[in-house]
């Protein structure tokens, strides 16, 4: 592999690791504010992870 290579596999999997964490960020907060918001924020949530 070259450092070209080695970069854009890295950059790759920073944008998953993003990507995975921002995912678990909204479901936690979902969770968390279900009893508050009820369905209108777990509807984000899920049109969010379907936009990703």
């Amino acid at each position: 592999m070259t450092a070209a290579d080695t970069i854009i596999v890295y950059l790759i999997a920073v944008t998953l690791i993003l990507n995975i964490s921002l995912v678990a960020g909204l479901l936690l907060n979902s969770f968390r504010n279900r009893k508050a918001r009820g369905i209108k924020a777990e509807l984000q949530t899920i049109s969010v992870l379907v936009s990703l």
